[in-house]
């Protein structure tokens, strides 16, 4: 009767290490995936916003917007497996968006901006950031007043 317990004693020994360990396990999965994007390099951030802070600026031509429109579309499409690295576009006349915490519920697909872009008018493009990963995930496109 005396090995039995202690038999038992030992199998449930074992069988909370092995749950401890499991729970270690997936605890350390869990931080290291959401810890990868916060982990990019440098030259990796830098690389990713390169394409789109060539068009930010206070007097940008409307052709130059069309072409970050047809720039972000590209980027989006080539990137919907990975919603973070995804841009927003906003557009307006009417206040300057700030681009990256304003969130107004304004945020259009980059077709419908292009299509509100006149070649004749000169743009104020500003770009927003992630907190923790610095890429650059909301544009902001202004009209300028002539």
């Amino acid at each position: 009767m005396e090995n039995a317990s202690k038999a038992l004693i030992i199998a449930g020994a074992i069988l909370l290490s092995i749950l401890i360990i499991g729970l270690g396990v997936f605890i350390f999965n869990q931080a290291n995936s959401s810890m990868k994007n916060i982990n990019l390099s440098q030259n990796e951030v830098q690389n990713f916003n390169e394409p789109f802070l060539q068009y930010a600026g206070e007097n940008i031509t409307g052709t130059n917007v069309m072409a970050l429109c047809d720039k972000v579309k590209a980027h989006n499409l080539a990137n919907t497996e990975d919603k973070t690295r995804m841009v927003h576009i906003r557009a307006s006349e009417a206040k300057d968006p700030e681009a990256a915490d304003d969130d107004d519920g304004k945020l259009q697909e980059p077709t419908t901006v292009k299509k509100e872009i006149r070649a004749g008018y000169n743009y104020k493009v500003t770009v927003g950031y992630d907190k923790d990963t610095g890429l650059i995930t909301n544009i902001g496109i202004v009209r300028r007043q002539s």
